[in-house]
């Protein structure tokens, strides 16, 4: 029996050639799993992967570090499973911590907003810490409505960066916390 089948009954039934999964317990940290990623998710091996990820739900995780250092690729269907899973997880006060991202897969998250919902770290050690506090609580602020300082228009926030105003086109930058500045 291998070691995932020891963590997860039947979790090692079906296997893609493009991405392994290698499970590990993670003891001090509650109702927590690590899982080790290699290869790439893509369009094509998307569903092995949210398949992967039900298993780990349904065995009772509901907190989960990604050690991702192989992690070589992960296209928009893999960040989506990625958000859905985070989304399930969250509804039952569970979370995701990423660590070791290829520097391509980081910049990929933060391109597409998702490093303000996903939190990131270096090692599993910073994962078990984040998971063993209280402040592991992600505050979505957004969307939010922000005003214009210029002109008071009103725009949609969907994460934070910089906008430009629908009114007078000025550069309006909205932080993190959604302080709106330009």
């Amino acid at each position: 029996m291998s070691g995932n089948e020891n963590i997860i009954s039947g979790f090692d039934d079906s296997y893609d050639k493009t991405l392994s999964l290698i499970l590990d317990e993670v003891p001090n940290a509650s109702r927590c799993i690590s899982v080790f990623v290699k290869g790439s998710i893509d369009n094509y091996n998307s569903s092995f992967f949210q398949e992967k990820l039900e298993k780990i739900f349904a065995s009772g995780y509901i907190n989960v570090i990604f050690r991702c250092s192989s992690l070589d690729y992960v296209s928009s269907t893999g960040i989506g499973v990625f958000a859905t899973f985070f989304s399930k997880l969250k509804e039952v006060g569970g979370n995701i911590v990423f660590t070791d991202l290829q520097p391509k897969v980081e910049e990929l998250f933060q391109l597409l907003g998702f490093s303000h919902f996903f939190h990131i770290v270096g090692t599993q050690e910073e994962a078990v810490a984040y998971f063993n506090t209280e402040s592991n609580v992600v505050v979505n602020i957004f969307p939010k409505v922000v005003d214009c300082p210029l002109c008071n228009a009103h725009l949609k926030a969907k994460h934070a960066g910089k906008f430009r105003c629908p009114s007078c086109k000025a550069i309006i930058s909205v932080d993190e916390q959604g302080v709106v500045s330009i």
